[in-house]
């Protein structure tokens, strides 16, 4: 819990909604702090879990 006080930035990506290779690259070596998945329309377990995979490689 202490390491998340420490975090300056975080970027939310909504796995309903469409996001380049490109892009998501950018995003996972941007020096950020965290990238959390989440969102309020049209999330499933699987767009959840694409996502996830593309962030992790």
């Amino acid at each position: 819990m202490n390491e998340i006080k420490k975090w300056k930035h975080i970027f939310k990506l909504d796995p309903a909604k469409p996001i380049s290779d490109e892009d998501l690259g950018l995003i996972c070596r941007s020096g950020t702090d965290a990238i959390m998945i989440g969102g309020t329309d049209n999330v499933t377990e699987d767009n959840v879990s694409h996502l996830m995979k593309k962030v992790n490689t």
